[in-house]
């Protein structure tokens, strides 16, 4: 299994309100449509001691299968909301363990 967790910073003066719902909903739909992939947190109103603004936690059955959500035309979408409304993006992969 393969954890996949991303994290961004917005523009300063991006609402994080007027590209959260439709990123979301994008992200949700991809997963539905793919078997082997969940999403396990998909934040964006962090605390004032954060310095991140959304952050993508999600879970999928193997490399192959994450590599295949990221070329996904609705993931694609996703990432179509967030281009020239981010500062920073932070991405970690790493496999894990179920017992």
């Amino acid at each position: 299994m393969i954890r996949h967790v991303v994290m961004w910073k917005l523009k300063e003066g991006v609402k994080v309100e007027s590209i959260f719902p439709a990123f979301k909903q994008y992200l949700e739909e991809t997963a539905m449509q793919m078997p082997g992939v969940k999403i396990d947190q998909l934040s964006a109103y962090p605390l004032t001691t954060s310095n991140m603004d959304m952050i993508l936690v999600s879970t999928f059955s193997d490399e192959k299968q994450l590599a295949n959500y990221q070329n996904h035309p609705t993931h694609q979408q996703a990432t179509a909301l967030l281009k020239g409304n981010v500062e920073t993006r932070s991405c970690m992969d790493y496999e894990i363990n179920i017992r």
